[in-house]
């Protein structure tokens, strides 16, 4: 069946009702519906936990693109909490929502750090990862789609040979002219 994350397609103000069905808990442990391995953010983590340490994934993608998900989603979460309209939101147990929900967590840790499709350089992963993770936050909360994350991530592998040429030679740090190039 779909995820979870499907609840909120129509609007955050289904969050609670999605609360209600489906507690925290059971989303991190994966007592939910769902494509079979990405719903147990317990099993990800453990998963993502030993890529890491064998050093077969680089975390760098990974962290950014969660990163800066979570900030996207928290600034949203916080606006509408503001509104007359969505008085009962938590943002941080929005927050836990969307990431626990849906595939963020597959992809990020599996998807995002595929040694082949990702950027070359440490700075170009940093970028790579908040791109994807900026994307997705905007699929999900502009689109109509509920999900995000694997669209996010092939519209940006079109971008890593960019990211890659405009990082060239600068494993550590970037001048202005590749933050000029980045941000265009």
């Amino acid at each position: 069946g779909g995820t979870p994350l499907g609840m909120l397609a129509d609007s955050l103000v289904n969050v609670t009702q999605a609360l209600n069905s489906y507690s925290l808990l059971d989303l991190f442990l994966g007592k939910v519906p769902g494509s079979m391995g990405e719903v147990s953010a317990l099993l990800i983590l453990v998963g993502g936990a030993y890529l890491f340490a064998r050093r077969s994934a680089d975390f760098r993608p990974c962290v950014s693109m969660i990163g800066s998900f979570a900030i996207i989603s928290l600034v949203v979460s916080f606006v509408a909490a503001n509104s007359t309209v969505f008085t009962a939101i938590k943002p941080f147990e929005v927050l836990a929502y969307e990431i626990l929900s849906g595939g963020l967590l597959f992809g990020a840790v599996f998807m995002i750090t595929d040694p082949v499709t990702s950027p070359t350089t440490k700075i170009g992963r940093i970028i790579y990862g908040v791109t994807v993770g900026s994307l997705t936050a905007l699929i999900r909360y502009a689109g109509a789609y509920p999900e995000g994350v694997a669209f996010s991530i092939l519209i940006v592998n079109m971008f890593v040979p960019t990211i890659d040429h405009l990082m060239a030679g600068k494993p550590r740090g970037v001048n202005w002219k590749q933050v000029l190039g980045l941000g265009l």
